[in-house]
Formats: C-alpha cells, structure tokens, sequence
C-alpha cells in the first residue's frame, strides 16, 4: 500500500511539474484520504502526509485557490517542518505564491505577534463561527484505538477564512492531519475592533475517543 501512494504521488508530481494543476491536486487528494483513514502509525507517516498536503497545496494554488494551497502548505510544514525551506521552483509561478506562506518568513511572524497582541485586547469583539462540521476520527485509528486530545492552533482572518495551522512537535501526524483537515473549511464571522474586521489567533482542542477504547 505505501508502495501504492508513492508511485501516485510521484504521479502526481509529474503532473504538477507540467503544470497540470488539476490533475496533479487530484491525485494528492486521493492520496492523502487513503492515507489518513488507513495508516494506524509509523515512523514514516509525518513525512509521507507532508508529501502528499505539499502537492495538494501546489496543485490548489496552481488552480487559482491560494487560500486553500496556502492551507496546505502550512499543514505540510506543521507535519514535517523541513518544507519550510522546500524549493519550489520546478512549479514555475505558484513558487512565488506559495513563499510569503513559509513559517521561517519574518513577516509572518511578525503578523503571528501582531495577532497575540491583538487576543488581550478587552475591546475586541470575538469572532464566531458560521459553518464547518467536527474533524472526523480516522478510521485506522480508532479501529486501534489510538486516542488523545489534538490541539491545533490558527489564525481567523479578516475574513473569517482559518490560515497558518500549526500543531506542536510530536503530535501524532494522522490524527493532527485529521485535525487539521477537519477544520480546512470552516468560516467565522471576523473578530471586530472598532467595528473593523481583524485577524485573531484561533485554538481548537479536538479530543479524538471512542466510548469503548
């Protein structure tokens, strides 16, 4: 099976490399749901969705959808923080699109500081959720009955879309794509200063157990 997904994201990376961005997203996609519903655990599985969210963020952000590549390429890093420093540069323009979302960038950490400033202070309005349905447990997972909370941390934007996930080092890889994953669509109505829309950080704690584990 992990033969399988290689030899489809290879696939895939063919594809995108041809920009032929549809195609290669689509592959990814298949890949990384196969992926998170199957893989109970291994040393490998950090390493091998970050692949996988990688090209899907290419592919996304080739397709005209950098909200959702940016996404992505920010789960690939939260996974295996190597890509931060990826080279993008065989997929021609989305390169350029995709760097100002890597999480070494100075300037995203200064938008980071200005966002936890931001969360002390009394007169902001919070933001509040609109739609988005809970993160579903892996299948493989809860068949083995690996369980535990998974804290993922984001960013609401000014337009109520979720950027810059995040999960702290060692968290179990499936289960924070699952996570992460979940959350990918979800809207808020914007926090509020003054009545004007603006970006806040956002933390969800999703507890991932089954009753009889």
């Amino acid at each position: 099976m992990i033969a399988d997904w290689k030899a489809r994201l290879l696939a895939a990376n063919t594809e995108l490399e041809a920009s032929n961005w549809r195609k290669g997203a689509s592959i990814a996609d298949s890949v990384l749901r196969e992926m998170r519903e199957r893989i109970a655990s291994g040393d490998e599985s950090a390493s091998l969705l970050a692949v996988a969210l990688l090209f899907r963020a290419i592919g996304e952000s080739g397709k005209g959808n950098l909200e959702d590549g940016a996404w992505d390429f920010g789960a690939a890093q939260a996974l295996h923080p190597p890509y931060k420093h990826v080279d993008l540069t065989p997929y021609g323009a989305v390169a350029g699109l995709l760097d100002e979302w890597r999480y070494d960038s100075s300037a995203n950490a200064a938008a980071h500081a200005a966002e936890l400033v931001a969360m002390t202070d009394p007169a902001i309005t919070p933001p509040r959720k609109l739609r988005g349905d809970p993160p579903s447990y892996p299948h493989a997972k809860s068949l083995a009955c690996i369980h535990g909370p998974i804290v993922v941390q984001s960013v609401i934007n000014a337009q109520g879309r979720l950027e810059h996930p995040y999960v702290a080092p060692g968290t179990d890889p499936v289960l924070a794509l699952a996570a992460i994953d979940g959350i990918r669509d979800w809207r808020f109505v914007p926090a509020k200063r003054n009545d004007s829309p603006i970006s806040v950080l956002f933390v969800l704690n999703v507890n991932f157990k089954l009753p009889l584990c």
